[in-house]
């Protein structure tokens, strides 16, 4: 549960090399001394180190029986603690309101009204709920006619009737669908679409549907045409889901969500997993952002091969993504985990990435053999609202024009098995992607930031000496403060005014500036520094058209000619262009539908132009573009045209 250990505020002390605790409303100086030594000397024992914080000191202390004091106050504020911090601080370690009081009783009245503000905009911890759905089967039911033929009317009463049962939020609409959440003990979290049994349950637990027989009125079943009615609608009165998470995230606005249920502001709804969170400050301070980082990049990913910076800031910025989604207004990138040889660590490294926001491995699954397949199985995918989608271990290329929509989307549609029809979902996910030299198309390709593993080893997987092994068992029993160093870095972005990021990436610009602006305040270098890497290794076809423009230039310049008399070079230097090999009519149709696909393009310096037809045959000419003229073969005339 995000909150905290409820003995934090305990005054009782195990320790027996203590000195004894003076009264907190003494306030001589000699028992203000003996408060300060005491804090003193427990820091000086304990240390102040790059994994532990000013409060974390504080909290340490009150956890030995130690209290809050004027002093205490003090040597926050010394240790670049903002007041407001302070006054939150306090009310989350479970200081009363005079004791509080106590503690601030040497600031000024401007400074104390800071701590105060700060106190009393801490919210206590929400109890969590046991389960969800909750239809409580208590509550007095609503007498409704259902002998009454008025679909039109009685439908709308049904509605109005489930309303104060569907506070706190239970029912939701999720894309295209009407759906409840799943949690609980043992359950996993995910909305579930409500189709005629559901909604029949929920009018079990919230209406006593009533008619007339042989003169009485009598308790009957919902009517078919009403459930019907309800759920064809298009608008129907519930409030819109956008995502279920398992973690605090930050909303749109930016505002921190961290209480079970329905967050209004950000459409999630989270249901935060058993776990002791840190206390999270709004003004992290320098000590802060070096314990966020030490935890995320030397305890976490300190032992991958990352072949550079950039690699290791786009493992960062993955990790960071579940947390700040909704504050991205826009789509987000693939995350592509690239690595030689089997055993590099690239299926561990997603793992640990997903830990921190979901807490266990991320389901895997194999991309579409087909692209008529691709459809199916990302909407089938989406409807469960996964924090991640990770497609492991790739063997073939990943090429799919309905994966490419997905990536630059914020929403799918996506085709129904079994039917016709299409439904649309919201796309809030991250997308990882594994595998050995992974080669993706170049549409995918210029979605994608690349995450480089290089082990430098022949057999890499017998690598041993690991300080955390296994990893995952050690992100288990850490993760509170995983969560609280990812919280950490996106608060210090938003105290230091959320700066965008320098870097950007084509479509996905607001991602860009999030991520870019939230590891540059953080100060991790890199991020989106090889994007030319992956978009070169990923570009065979392009390599093959340069080559074939560049002949193409040497031996007719920039007259038009047409396609036949270019079919040869195709031959020669398109090795990856489908059914050229074959010969004949096919070879010609191929090549007519490759060189079309092309119009416009540029390579080797020249623009690929459509020159229309002659004698009912295509004609294709160079424009040279970038001063590429001057490397045209000097023997071709300008405007003759090939036949």
């Amino acid at each position: 549960m995000f909150q905290p250990p409820s003995s934090l505020a305990a005054t009782s002390s195990g320790s027996t090399d203590q000195a004894p605790v003076p009264d907190a409303n003494d306030n001589s100086q000699l028992a203000a001394s003996v408060r300060l030594v005491m804090l003193t000397n427990y820091v000086q024992s304990h240390g102040l180190a790059v994994d532990r914080t000013p409060f974390d000191a504080v909290t340490g202390f009150i956890r030995e029986g130690g209290i809050v004091t004027p002093e205490v106050v003090a040597w926050l504020r010394t240790h670049g603690c903002t007041l407001k911090d302070v006054g939150r601080f306090l009310r989350w370690v479970g200081v009363t309101n005079d004791e509080k009081n106590s503690a601030i009783v040497n600031l000024s009245a401007h400074d104390a009204f800071e701590v105060k503000k700060g106190f009393a905009s801490e919210k206590p911890p929400t109890p969590m709920p046991e389960r969800s759905p909750d239809w409580k089967a208590d509550r007095q039911l609503v007498a409704l006619r259902a002998d009454d033929p008025a679909t039109r009317t009685v439908a709308p009463l049904a509605w109005q009737a489930i309303a104060p049962h569907n506070e706190p939020s239970q029912l939701f609409r999720f894309g295209a669908f009407l759906v409840w959440v799943e949690a609980g003990e043992g359950a996993e979290l995910k909305p579930v679409t409500v189709e005629k049994n559901e909604m029949k349950f929920v009018h079990n637990r919230t209406i006593r549907w009533q008619k007339t027989s042989k003169n009485q009125i009598v308790t009957t079943k919902p009517p078919d045409a009403i459930l019907v009615d309800m759920l064809a609608d298009p608008h129907p009165p519930v409030p819109r889901l956008v995502a279920v998470r398992p973690v605090p995230v930050f909303g749109p606005s930016g505002e921190l969500a961290f209480k079970p249920g329905y967050d209004r502001s950000s459409g999630y709804f989270i249901w935060p997993d058993k776990m002791t969170v840190p206390f999270v400050s709004e003004h992290p301070t320098a000590a802060d952002i070096a314990k966020a980082r030490h935890l995320i990049e030397t305890e976490v990913l300190g032992e991958f091969p990352f072949d550079s910076e950039a690699s290791k800031a786009h493992a960062v910025a993955a990790m960071v993504l579940p947390f700040v989604r909704a504050m991205i207004d826009g789509p987000t990138p693939l995350h592509a985990i690239i690595k030689p040889a089997p055993g590099t660590g690239g299926t561990l490294l997603a793992d640990a990435i997903t830990h921190p926001s979901l807490g266990r491995p991320a389901p895997r699954m194999s991309p579409a053999e087909r692209e008529s397949e691709w459809s199916y199985t990302l909407l089938a995918k989406l409807r469960t609202s996964p924090v991640a989608v990770v497609f492991d271990n790739v063997t073939e290329m990943l090429k799919s024009s309905s994966f490419s929509a997905a990536l630059t989307g914020t929403s799918f549609e996506g085709r129904v098995v079994g039917t016709s029809g299409t439904l649309v979902v919201p796309v809030q996910n991250l997308w990882l992607a594994t595998g050995n030299n992974l080669q993706m198309s170049r549409d995918i390709a210029r979605r994608a930031t690349p995450i480089y593993l290089d082990a430098n080893h022949e057999r890499p997987e017998e690598r041993v000496g690991y300080k955390h092994d296994p990893l995952i068992d050690w992100c288990d029993q850490h993760r509170g403060e995983l969560v609280w160093a990812v919280l950490t870095l996106v608060q210090a972005w938003k105290a230091a005014g959320r700066p965008p990021g320098s870097e950007s990436l084509g479509s996905f610009e607001k991602w860009s500036r999030t991520l870019g602006g939230i590891l540059a305040v953080a100060g991790i270098p890199g991020f989106l520094a090889n994007l030319d890497k992956v978009q070169r290794d990923n570009d065979a076809e392009g390599r093959s058209w340069a080559s074939m423009v560049a002949a193409w230039a040497v031996e007719f310049g920039t007259r038009t000619v047409g396609a036949g008399l270019l079919q040869p070079l195709a031959e020669r230097l398109l090795s990856d262009c489908k059914d050229l090999s074959k010969g004949g009519r096919s070879a010609e149709t191929a090549w007519g539908k490759a060189l079309r696909a092309q119009s416009g393009r540029v390579y080797a310096g020249y623009k690929i132009v459509d020159a229309g037809t002659k004698s009912n045959a295509a004609q294709w000419r160079l424009a040279p573009v970038g001063g590429s003229e001057t490397q045209l073969d000097e023997r071709a005339e300008e405007g003759t045209d090939v036949d």
